[in-house]
């Protein structure tokens, strides 16, 4: 194999030209500190360089030919030299040739000059030294920037400034655990998405766009970084080379959130700081490092920036985010590559540890230390924690603590408690360091998208900050001690020379919880009503884990978990509640029980918006679910938050209080889904709780129902507890002869079982509304999310009849409801404004439903919260209200514009002018193509109808976008 290279290095040389033996030499020897390079004339380059104190002119003479043996003609060689050496004025030449120049014929040569030999052999090994992809492609200009991103941007990793020895940071970056990777696609023959594990050394085959989401640490950053280094590695069947470019997040703020100008000036001088140039003999890879901390405007103008530059320029783009489901998709109209980065699994943890530590006997200890104090059901499993603890233990050998909160204690210690002999500032006090630090948090925490302050500003905050306090420096030393600070703790650095940033979110987020913790305990609900930004909410747990028992910070958290309204709070809320409950493990388990509840509790919110997400068809990772697959997706959600030993006892707790719940109704599918999420994550081999698993799986009455049986199928499969065998031969007793229910579940789209009868898992919510059809509730629901920028409702919806015609079936269930409604529980059932729902509405039994403060829409039970309205008619539609019942027409599709219903064939004529009617067959299909439409305009009509709403829910002022 190294034959092989030799020669291609060999024949590489043979067929190159003066003109590009001249770059290359050029580019070489600027490398080795020459400047002023200039081309003379074909064979002869001039150039300076730096001896002592003085500049010194050397000559620089090019030969394509060998020069070897008796028939090597020393004039021809000799002549080159002596022309520009005096032409030019130097007196030391480099003598280079792509060819041998043997020993004997150098003896001979014998000129006034100093003369240096570079042959083919040593030419080799300077270009293996400074340009070693000159092997792959003689594109200079390219070559010196690969150069430059290997050197610079591909090293440029969030621990390489850490206060760490150089031999342990090129430990560090000597290892690379290849990622779990999984690509959501399409099964070809169920139509369903899947996971597929990919290989992550073919990332650069996937030629569209694609969006790489992980949790914070992961890898994304140095995953994207690979893919940089493998783009310029890349050697087989390329006919056009890609230009990797990295865009921090801190590029992006420093143009101005502008992907050209990030480009442009990410490119370092390279192609004339123009990608438009590199475009000329290159294509160009973006590698954007993340957005999710800029507000979704800035996002929203980032992506539409990348997708113009994909459809104009063809220039390909990978984007790292925390989250899939992150609201990108409404932003991007072409078809995108989906990958999910999983946490590190036991076997990469080892793989890394066994790979930092190649002693055996400390990597066990190191393995074994993490097992016992449970710090791996703690901790994010990422690269980055695993290397931070790595570190630790080798630099200090601690035991490795029970809570996050306390390793990045010992950070703290370990990394601002270092002294510096070279350092004046070396015996200042590690609290004056950690609370600069901890202001400075606090201060990007609450600022506009956490853009960080420049040098100049950093210094200004902080003069104006310890104007009036004592501090333990002189006067004049504070400038010098701040820019001390960035440069020598490793926490803090200055990205691209001018902003002071922190090296890792994770830093700014632990010391922004020490400064409300020691310091600003007032600003504690900072970290309540922030909860669900992904730093706030890290935060959050840090500061919990500082006491570990804080009741009343819980309570409030819990509080504003129950508030959340969207799918993206509903996934936060879940994983925050289940974070900050290990942290705070030594808190009342009542109190965690309470909060565990209302994690349930969200995640069924969650369970219902996926559900329309599946029935909407908007995601391609979601077309054609079925129910129990997005069952199983967010219990498995569920399980991976809270599967810790820490939360055992709130655990049992909570399937206590579910369990006596569905004892009491056994046909409340919630209750029992509930339940099997609670005890499948007990029996987890981790916690090792069995009892409550089994006492569901051995109670018959739960297997009498056909999704929580298969449901149970799934959970006991999936999450293997020491009792699999004996739970799966208990289960498939019950599945025998009873499949009917179970293969109409398992093969039919979740958008055709919707607010069905098999649909039975839903939340409980004090305000539910009723309807005719099956069209009419997924048009309200999709409208008042539209106009509410995807808020959740805050009530459930319902339909009485199938896809049209229930106003009879609306009408039977209003009179008979009342014994099951509760006291503090308000029912709406909505007719349509047309001949038959006029109808039903005025024959509700005068004696039990009155009208309300003289309104001809609107009536109430007289003994319950009960209400039931017509539709509501908009000013525009005001010809609808006609006094003969006959003649009314109006229904929820009314509320659309003329335009869109002329356009998916909507409207009948009617004898009267001006009033048309809609056509009831072709509801189904105007409903599925309404659930496309993101436009919140279009929906504007709906206010009426929710506004009416609101009133008779008794709610605070919805803010609608109409």
């Amino acid at each position: 194999m190294q034959f092989m290279e030799s020669t291609k290095k060999i024949d590489n040389l043979k067929n190159i030209s003066f003109q590009e033996l001249s770059e290359l030499t050029k580019t070489i020897f600027k490398s080795l500190g020459y400047f002023n390079l200039q081309t003379k004339n074909e064979r002869c380059i001039v150039g300076d360089i730096k001896t002592g104190i003085t500049t010194s002119k050397h000559g620089f003479i090019l030969y394509l030919d060998a020069f070897t043996g008796s028939n090597a003609d020393m004039n021809t060689f000799c002549n080159p030299i002596n022309v520009n050496a005096e032409k030019y004025d130097f007196h030391t030449c480099y003598l280079i040739s792509t060819k041998n120049i043997s020993s004997g014929f150098r003896r001979k040569v014998k000129l006034k000059y100093n003369l240096e030999f570079i042959d083919r052999d040593d030419l080799i090994k300077l270009v293996d030294e400074h340009l070693p992809n000159f092997w792959n492609h003689q594109d200079l200009e390219l070559l010196e920037y690969e150069k430059h991103f290997l050197n610079n941007i591909a090293k440029d990793g969030e621990l390489k400034r850490l206060k760490i020895s150089e031999k342990t940071y090129d430990k560090l970056l000597s290892i690379f655990i290849e990622p779990r990777i999984y690509q959501l696609k399409e099964d070809k023959e169920s139509s369903s998405p899947v996971l597929v594990k990919f290989d992550s050394k073919k990332i650069l085959s996937i030629k569209k766009p694609a969006i790489i989401a992980g949790d914070t640490g992961a890898g994304k950053s140095t995953f994207l970084r690979k893919i940089g280094e493998t783009c310029i590695n890349e050697t087989s069947g390329v006919n056009k080379k890609k230009i990797p470019v990295f865009i921090s997040t801190v590029d992006l703020i420093a143009s101005k959130y502008n992907i050209v100008n990030a480009i442009n000036k990410c490119l370092n001088g390279f192609y004339e700081g123009n990608f438009i140039k590199a475009l000329e003999t290159n294509d160009i890879l973006l590698l954007v490092d993340s957005i999710d901390e800029f507000d979704k405007k800035v996002q929203k103008s980032i992506l539409i920036e990348l997708e113009s530059l994909f459809n104009d320029y063809k220039i390909n783009y990978f984007i790292g985010t925390r989250h899939i489901d992150n609201g990108f998709n409404e932003h991007i109209n072409q078809e995108m590559a989906y990958f999910n980065m999983e946490k590190f699994n036991d076997y990469q943890i080892k793989n890394f540890i066994s790979k930092f530590f190649p002693n055996g006997s400390r990597a066990d200890n190191l393995i074994n230390a993490l097992k016992e104090n449970r710090i791996l059901e703690r901790l994010p499993i990422t690269p980055l924690s695993i290397s931070l603890i790595s570190i630790l233990f080798e630099e200090k050998n601690f035991e490795i603590p029970a809570t996050i909160s306390d390793i990045y204690d010992n950070f703290n210690q370990l990394l601002l408690g270092k002294t510096n002999v070279e350092s004046r500032f070396e015996f200042i006090d590690i609290n004056f360091k950690e609370r600069i630090l901890s202001h400075y948090a606090l201060h990007v925490m609450t600022s506009e998208n956490k853009v960080p302050l420049t040098k100049d500003e950093f210094i200004v905050f902080f003069n104006k900050y310890f104007e009036n306090k004592t501090q333990p420096l002189a006067e004049d030393k504070l400038q010098e001690f701040l820019l001390f600070l960035i440069e020598n703790t490793g926490i803090l650095f200055l990205k691209n020379g001018k902003y002071v940033q922190f090296k890792h979110d994770s830093f700014m987020e632990y010391y922004c919880a020490i400064e409300i913790f020691k310091h600003q305990r007032d600003k504690e609900s900072y970290l309540v009503d922030n909860f669900f930004d992904p730093n706030w909410q890290n935060s959050a747990i840090f500061y919990a884990g500082k006491s570990r028992d804080m009741p009343q910070f819980l309570e409030k958290i819990t509080d504003k978990v129950k508030n959340a309204n969207n799918l993206n709070n509903y996934f936060g809320g879940v994983m925050g509640i289940g974070y900050l409950l290990q942290a705070l493990y030594q808190t009342d388990n009542v109190l965690r029980k309470d909060s565990l509840l209302t994690a349930l509790n969200i995640n069924i919110k969650s369970y219902e918006l996926l559900t329309k997400i599946a029935s909407d068809e908007q995601m391609v990772s979601f077309k054609n679910m079925k129910l129990p697959f997005i069952a199983m997706i967010n219990m498995f959600y569920f399980f991976e938050n809270f599967n810790s030993i820490t939360i055992k006892t709130p655990l049992q707790l909570a399937f206590a209080d579910i369990y006596k719940e569905y004892e009491k109704d056994v046909t409340n599918v919630t209750s029992g889904y509930k339940a099997l999420k609670l005890a499948v994550t007990l029996n987890s081999t981790r916690i090792n709780s069995e009892v409550e698993l089994e006492k569901l799986i051995y109670n018959s009455s739960f297997l009498n129902n056909q999704f929580l049986l298969l449901l149970a199928d799934i959970g006991v499969s999936l999450f293997k507890g020491n009792n699999y065998n004996d739970l799966k031969k208990e289960i498939g007793k019950n599945i025998d002869g009873k499949n009917a229910v179970s293969k109409l579940l398992l093969d039919t789209p979740a958008k055709k079982l919707r607010f069905t009868g098999l649909d039975q898992i839903r939340s409980s919510r004090k305000v539910n509304i009723y309807t005719e059809g099956k069209s009419d509730v997924e048009i309200i629901e999709h409208a008042f999310m539209k106009l509410t920028q995807n808020t959740d409702p805050y009530w459930s919806i319902k339909a009485c009849g199938n896809i049209t015609g229930g106003a009879t079936e609306l009408h039977g269930m209003l009179m008979k409801c009342v014994p099951m409604v509760k006291d503090d529980e308000i029912v709406i059932g909505i007719f349509d404004n047309d001949a038959k729902g006029i109808q039903e509405f005025q024959g509700l039994n005068k004696g039990v439903y009155k009208l309300i403060d003289g309104s001809k829409r609107v009536k109430k039970h007289i003994a319950k919260n009960i209400y039931a309205i017509k539709l509501p008619i908009p000013p525009f539609r005001e010809q609808y209200l006609i006094k003969d019942q006959v003649f009314n027409y109006f229904s929820i599709e009314h509320y659309f514009e003329d335009d869109i219903l002329l356009k998916e064939g909507m409207i009948k004529e009617t004898v009267i002018p001006d009033i048309f009617e809609i056509h009831d067959k072709k509801k189904k299909k105007f409903s599925e193509a309404i659930r496309k439409i993101n436009n919140p305009e279009v929906f504007k009509n709906f206010k009426f109808l929710f506004e009416q709403i609101d009133v008779l829910a008794e709610v605070d002022k919805v803010d609608y976008e109409y």
